[in-house]
């Protein structure tokens, strides 16, 4: 029977749709708590029970089942201060999963499904934020906390091997093991009792609908921001990167406002390498004479939303900010500076040549105080768009560094910055995330980068990560922010990728409803590559593209969006093997219809294949391909994008 057990030693176990997590307990820093009393579940109560604490004090769990899943309430009595990390729920043994979902802290993850297996080598795997189950049935239960204002949320899910006999050859147990809890980063207890945020288990039939139902209690709960229309942009920092400078921007703008058809960017977006050193934000670079405040003006003048590339912890050694206020930084226990980047061979890291990088201790409220100014400043010389990157940096333990004014948690210093960034940057402007741990964010960003950063080139480094990561993520894409895997590689210059590797991850990113960005000089392109980037136009409205087989997706990567008002989908179906590979795909299982007409598609083309009820498709090595899938046989309009919108030019060289 499906729910909570609460057993006579003060463990636990939860039953819920053949997934069992089974003897579980409470632990603190590590270390199993001894039940003082088991309260058995009343008609009037949910069930509770009573923990001792070494030193005193009391940790007490209360279980619940009602319409929104189980959950599991922790309060912590007569402490003076909390300890560095309190597990509700500890010591699992796992039945009946053969998967396990782990969330990433944030960007690159690594985040996505997990097989459980038997035998072999132990393994550990951490989530942040959320984690889940899945069995061979396609049951899901997820767990998380719905709740980051304050404390982070961790998972861990281990494999344990008991071996015997010679040379071990012999396995007696092989357990699989499940923790979760939240660092509480030894805080003061205020009126001798903290409440921590409720541990939540959702479970449900389909692993996609059930992480994504989770995902939105989250996001009603952290206030979420309202998914806003795809952003479309140009980022500056691929094709120069710190090298970029004025006379580029002016090149830039001058063929985007004389070229035909009109290139129908959102925002021009300024990255890195406009500043004098980390720090001095507001301190141009001889290359950029009349400073930010002309270069917006410039890009707002030719149609633009102007956009600027900003890491507001991080500060040089050589900025003048440093100089005048060493006191303003993070620091370790023993008073010197914690070091983020070193540079004592003086060789350029991204724009600069400090020879140490820090970051900046915002628990100071001159610092705090500075950074407000900077972002104000830029909003009063019409920055729109702003991309804040390294936001990890600010994000430390407060128990691992010694900071200027001590005693909250990494997530209450974070949200607190954050709170001012979108105070000062105003609810009109657009707010990129970039190197950001997801959770606490959740309410304050329009976009999130999800992947390590891309390169012109298919490799795993790079190209494997945004694919495995806007697989993993996509579950939440629009639901807490617009996903943003980084950019798309358009240039046949200076480039690794092949026609067709470029073709097939512009594809990608165009149908699953992600910010789109480039760092290509347009005028540099060939009609066919200027293509795809029209192509990719997203439509007014936000859209989330809906994975089949989500949680069982090997090289074959597939994704599926409707295009209202057309009773019309689009299927792009990716190979990121290195062998060919087929897919059937049922109509019923990826639309809902017994059969559809079925059109190889290319940006202004379409070839009618026939009508099916199964979509069978063999893919190339790092190819893509694209259907448009149409319930009465009509064939997508020639100035259709890949993105829904009804473009207003025909695409250029298809003879349209």
């Amino acid at each position: 029977m499906d729910g909570w057990t609460v057993h006579e030693d003060g463990s636990f176990s939860l039953t819920a749709g053949g997934l069992q997590l089974q003897r579980g307990y409470p632990a603190v820093d590590g270390q199993a708590l001894r039940a003082l009393q088991v309260e058995v579940e009343r008609a009037d109560a949910a069930p509770r029970v009573r923990y001792d604490l070494a030193g005193g004090g009391e940790l007490v769990l209360t279980f619940n089942h009602d319409h929104e899943g189980y959950s599991l309430r922790t309060t912590l009595r007569g402490l003076e201060r909390a300890p560095h990390w309190l597990q509700p729920l500890a010591g699992a043994r796992v039945l009946g999963a053969d998967q396990f979902f782990k969330q990433g802290l944030g960007f690159g993850g690594p985040s996505g499904f997990r097989t459980i297996s038997a035998g072999g080598e132990p393994y550990r795997w951490e989530s942040y934020g959320l984690c889940g189950f899945t069995t061979s049935d396609e049951h899901a239960l997820v767990i998380g906390s719905r709740d980051h204002t304050r404390f982070l949320f961790k998972a861990e899910f281990s494999k344990q091997l008991r071996r015997f006999g010679l040379v071990d050859r012999h396995v007696g147990e092989d357990w699989s093991l499940f923790a979760c809890g939240f660092s509480t980063e030894g805080v003061l207890v205020v009126g001798g009792e903290l409440v921590l945020p409720t541990v939540h288990l959702l479970g449900g039939q389909r692993p996609w609908d059930t992480f994504r139902a989770f995902a939105g209690t989250v996001a009603e709960r952290m206030s979420a921001r309202a998914p806003t229309r795809p952003s479309y942009r140009y980022c500056s920092w691929y094709r120069r990167g710190c090298h970029f400078e004025r006379a580029d921007l002016d090149r830039l703008l001058s063929w985007l406002t004389t070229s035909d058809p009109h290139l129908p960017l959102q925002t021009v977006q300024i990255d890195d390498g406009y500043c004098t050193s980390p720090g001095d934000w507001l301190e141009s670079s001889p290359q950029w004479p009349g400073g930010l405040e002309a270069a917006f003006a410039a890009i707002s003048a030719a149609g633009y939303r102007p956009g600027l590339w900003i890491a507001p912890f991080m500060v040089g050694s050589r900025s003048l900010l440093f100089q005048e206020h060493p006191q303003w930084i993070i620091r370790t226990h023993d008073g010197t500076p914690f070091i983020e980047w070193t540079n004592y061979n003086n060789s350029a890291i991204n724009s600069h040549c400090d020879e140490e990088t820090y970051a900046l201790d915002t628990s100071h409220p001159e610092a705090f105080a500075y950074l407000r100014s900077v972002l104000r400043t830029l909003r009063g010389w019409g920055c729109r768009f702003l991309k804040t990157d390294f936001m990890d940096w600010g994000f430390k333990d407060s128990l691992s560094i010694r900071r200027h004014v001590p005693g909250k948690t990494s997530t209450e210093y974070f949200r607190e910055v954050l709170t001012m960034i979108r105070q000062e940057i105003g609810e009109d402007s657009y707010w990129l995330g970039c190197i950001m741990p997801f959770a606490p964010a959740i309410g304050y960003v329009d976009g999130m980068r999800i992947a390590n950063d891309v390169g012109p080139s298919w490799s795993e480094g790079s190209t494997g990560n945004m694919i495995d990561e806007s697989v993993a993520d996509q579950y939440f894409n629009n639901v807490w922010w617009q996903n943003d895997p980084d950019v798309v590689f358009l240039r046949s210059r200076f480039t690794s990728l092949a026609d067709h590797e470029v073709k097939a991850l512009a594809l990608w990113q165009g149908i699953l409803g992600v910010a789109v960005a480039t760092s290509e000089f347009f005028h540099e392109l060939p009609p066919e590559r200027l293509n795809l980037w029209y192509f990719l136009e997203p439509d007014e409205n936000p859209w989330t593209a809906t994975l089949p087989s989500w949680n069982r997706q090997g090289t074959l990567r597939i994704a599926a969006r409707e295009y209202r008002g057309l009773d019309a989908w689009a299927v792009v179906v990716l190979n990121t093997g290195d062998a060919p590979a087929t897919c059937a795909l049922a109509m019923d299982e990826l639309l809902g219809t017994e059969a559809a007409w079925v059109y190889s598609w290319e940006p202004g083309r379409a070839k009618r294949l026939g009508k099916f009820a199964t979509l069978v498709a063999e893919v190339q090595p790092h190819h893509a391909q694209l259907f448009f899938i149409s319930l009465w046989g009509e064939s997508p309009p020639p100035d259709l994008s890949l993105g829904g919108k009804l473009l207003s030019y025909w695409l250029v060289g298809t003879g349209t």
